[in-house]
């Protein structure tokens, strides 16, 4: 090892411990919080608030332009001038993101025909302005690899939000009581971040030459994010109008488990290997960071797939156990779907290493085609298969990432 790489590979390996460390006690917390709720509050109330959380995913992946991504991949991250173009850009789409939830709501109510959609949606839509307003001081240190304080401050969030979620879950045991809880969370990110660390304060003003930097560079990202959206939240959109909001319901608690799984192999991706490719790729050694990739990359999986695989075997009984006798069909539904993840795991670290020699728009094929892929085959798939089908169509999506990223690398 040479004396540069290895204060790269002590950050790649203190990084790696504090994002498993965080994921660890976020999980914990989640299943804990999850015992409790499912037993103060009804399948139908989750189904619902899956509908608004989706919904605001929604609309947060269609504006998503890579600002973040922009500031960790380009050179130019540490400028002061680039991260305060990159915050403005920041702040102007969560009002534009805010705005739409407030006419939205109304149309949504309508559609699934429940009246309370109307007020729900406007009123957690203004945790995106919080967001747009969150120092770009959390991108400064996700850039460098310093991971623990982003883990403290995401640990503190979680047990806020948990705290005042149970506390409203317990005395209103409606669908109101999931509202209060994220609206605290994001204030409290937000105001926190600005604390984090001291070497530089963002400021309202912006450069029209940053600004067209971030605009090529997230021109693919925004078309990645809104195929992504479509790709990943489709199935809770269809199952609710197909399957009913207690079907949903039951669906969304295992898809709770699951999508806490991917955040980690996401987390894992985009907070540790994407900002350490996209170091070596400034300094142009492409040897170098086909090595680093695939020793990053064969760690993840030696760990990762044992773990998932244990975790398939003991999902049914799992859930039994846990949970309300009424969401004892998430164990199964929880088994297909890790393999899902399985395949998104081995895939995604692929995807992370083009997008950080520059090549995003690989990202955008393997979404789109995923898109299309579900959205076209979910509604013939129910019909003649049912809820398993669905989900063997949704792992079956993965598998075209094979003929785009294997060749392109």
């Amino acid at each position: 090892m040479t004396s540069a790489s290895a204060p790269m590979k002590r950050k790649v390996l203190v990084g790696t411990s504090w994002v498993f460390l965080g994921y660890g006690f976020s999980m914990a917390l989640r299943f804990g919080s999850s015992l409790i709720m499912t037993r103060l509050l009804f399948p139908e109330i989750y189904g619902v608030m899956s509908i608004v959380w989706s919904f605001l995913y929604a609309v947060a992946m269609l504006s998503d332009i890579g600002t973040g991504s922009a500031v960790i991949q380009s050179a130019k991250g540490d400028n002061s001038d680039f991260l305060n173009t990159a915050w403005c850009l920041q702040i102007a789409r969560g009002v534009l993101i805010a705005l739409v939830c407030f006419i939205a709501g109304w149309p949504m109510a309508i559609l699934y025909d429940k009246p309370e959609l109307a007020t729900i949606i406007p009123v957690l839509g203004i945790t995106a302005i919080f967001q747009g307003f969150r120092s770009t001081k959390l991108l400064t240190l996700q850039r460098k690899i310093e991971l623990h304080k982003l883990t403290a401050l995401d640990l503190v969030v979680q047990i806020t939000v948990m705290g005042v979620t149970i506390l409203c879950a317990y005395r209103w045991q409606s669908v109101w009581a999931l509202v209060p809880g994220p609206i605290i969370g994001e204030l409290l990110r937000t105001s926190a971040s600005h604390f984090l660390i001291s070497d530089y304060t963002n400021r309202l003003k912006f450069h029209r030459e940053y600004l067209q930097e971030i605009f090529k560079f997230g021109r693919w990202v925004f078309l990645s994010s809104a195929f992504y959206f479509l790709s990943r939240q489709s199935d809770r959109f269809l199952l609710g109008y197909l399957g009913g909001l207690s079907l949903l319901g039951v669906y969304s608690v295992a898809a709770q488990i699951i999508d806490a799984v991917e955040n980690l192999v996401t987390k894992l991706n985009h907070n540790v290997l994407y900002p350490t490719l996209s170091q070596i790729n400034s300094t142009g050694d492409n040897v170098k960071l086909g090595k680093v990739f695939y020793k990053i990359r064969l760690a993840y999986e030696l760990v990762g797939f044992p773990a998932l695989a244990v975790l398939a075997a003991i999902s049914p009984e799992f859930i039994s156990k846990f949970y309300d006798v009424r969401y004892v069909d998430a164990g199964w539904i929880m088994q297909l779907l890790i393999c899902k993840v399985a395949l998104y795991a081995m895939f995604t670290s692929s995807e992370t290493c083009l997008v950080a020699i520059g090549k995003p728009h690989y990202t955008s094929i393997r979404n789109g085609c995923k898109m299309i892929w579900i959205l076209v085959g979910m509604p013939i798939t129910w019909l003649y298969a049912g809820l398993e089908g669905v989900l063997l169509l949704l792992i079956s999506a993965e598998l075209l990432s094979i003929v785009i990223f294997w060749p392109a690398l």
